[in-house]
């Protein structure tokens, strides 16, 4: 049986917990990273080839972080020598003329490049895109792509590189709080000893946080992600396509050009089915799920042949409002608490993995956490 004492013991080698653990290995803590799975693997939230990074979002403090985040990737380039960010642009589209200007008030007053566009505007300058007369859209000129699975590595290797230590295989089989500054983990091998543990469990967390007094409204989805075969006369314009994001009550959806695959875009609906993570292959997305999306990417997106080429699965954890759970457990200040990321969290995981490093620390983070709460949702909850 393993047993050992670290300063800091994080629960959960996803993107959010690689980042946190990378946060406190540079400051020179002894810590420790668990992860249930052997990495690396594609059954929580943070595996594939490329996720969307966007300054664009109805919430100026998202909006605001992101700064900060562009910052960071592009330093762990630098660290690594890996190319992580590809800058695509963004069409933001709504039928809500109140959504899109207040986008392009939020970037603009933060003085981030953007644009507001019609429909006519949008239709001529992207002509692989189609929008509505009743639809504008936020171009976000800095958004793009973030190669997924590379920054996940990377995140990796500088936490090992600062003296960090990952043990993957090695499922948590209960957090025994024990004292302000003692933690006790168990694992299927063995038993650790922290004064702080960082619990970023993704999809996970609804269950295992429960064993920690936490009934916390947080819902694990299971969503498709579809690929789709550009068009030759679009594929052949060697052109950078734009990301997309659609916000309406019916369409929430996003896309991706081309990366993963070749010549087949990413064009997904945001959410999914309520799915336990330990049984997810039972749970597969209703034909109305896919068929609706069909239906959109028809009218939507000209460029693209109109049945998706390849399906695969992610999961999602979600909270009601879509903002993270950034937190010290109510009880327990020496449990640090990082989910319910709601399909937008990896973008901002470096800023993430900073603010839960910091809550470890005993340090005030950068941010005004208010957001990002435990206390916001019902104390009947806890």
């Amino acid at each position: 049986m393993l047993s050992g004492k670290y300063e800091y013991v994080v629960v959960g080698a996803g993107i959010e917990g690689s980042a946190t653990a990378y946060q406190l290995a540079k400051k020179g803590a002894k810590v420790l990273l668990l992860e249930q799975f052997p990495l690396p693997h594609n059954r929580g939230s943070s595996h594939g080839a490329s996720r969307m990074i966007r300054r664009a979002y109805e919430e100026d403090y998202f909006c605001e972080m992101m700064n900060e985040a562009y910052s960071d990737w592009q330093e762990l380039e630098k660290e690594t020598g890996t190319k992580i960010y590809m800058k695509t642009g963004l069409v933001m589209i709504s039928e809500n003329l109140n959504v899109t200007e207040s986008v392009a008030k939020i970037l603009n007053s933060l003085n981030m490049k953007s644009e507001l566009l019609t429909a006519n505007q949008v239709n001529g300058k992207y002509p692989g895109v189609f929008l509505s007369d009743n639809e504008t859209a936020v171009i976000d000129t800095d958004a793009g792509i973030l190669k997924a699975d590379k920054a996940l590595r990377c995140l990796q290797e500088m936490f090992v590189r600062n003296g960090g230590e990952i043990r993957d295989q090695e499922p948590v089989r209960r957090i025994i709080p024990e004292s302000d500054t003692s933690v006790m983990i168990e694992t299927s091998h063995g038993t650790y000893r922290s004064n702080s543990a960082i619990l970023c469990l993704g999809p996970w967390a609804p269950k295992f946080l429960k064993s920690l007094g936490l009934n916390l409204p947080l819902e694990s989805v299971k969503t498709t992600v579809c690929f789709w075969r550009m068009k030759p006369e679009f594929s052949r314009m060697g052109a950078v396509w734009p990301c997309t994001v659609n916000i309406s009550a019916e369409e929430h959806s996003y896309s991706l050009p081309p990366d993963e695959y070749e010549d087949l875009m990413k064009i997904c609906w945001h959410g999914g089915v309520a799915s336990d993570p330990d049984d997810r292959d039972r749970v597969s997305p209703a034909e109305s799920h896919i068929d609706g999306l069909i239906k959109y990417v028809r009218r939507r997106f000209p460029c693209v042949e109109p049945k998706p080429s390849i399906m695969e699965t992610c999961m999602y954890t979600c909270t009601p409002d879509e903002s993270f759970i950034l937190d010290r457990h109510p009880k327990h200040k020496n449990i640090i608490i990082g989910a319910g990321f709601s399909g937008t969290g990896f973008k901002l995981a470096p800023v993430v993995g900073r603010i839960l490093a910091d809550l470890a620390l005993g340090k005030k983070p950068s941010y005004p956490l208010e957001p990002f709460s435990i206390a916001r949702f019902t104390k009947s909850r806890l």
